[in-house]
């Protein structure tokens, strides 16, 4: 078994990570990205047996 890894040896964010996890207006886009695409799936998925999909 490994030693867990020193914080030396961790990886480090680009500054363009550290910028992006810290900036208000990229969250909010992603959280309402994400949130768009589980409506979607939460959609297809209520949709009733006589109703075929994409692919089906």
């Amino acid at each position: 078994m490994r030693p867990p890894e020193t914080p030396s040896s961790a990886a480090v964010p680009t500054r363009a990570t550290a910028f992006l996890r810290t900036f208000v207006p990229w969250q909010l886009f992603r959280f309402a990205a994400i949130n768009l695409k589980m409506i979607r799936m939460i959609l297809l998925s209520h949709r009733g047996p006589g109703r075929d999909g994409p692919g089906r």
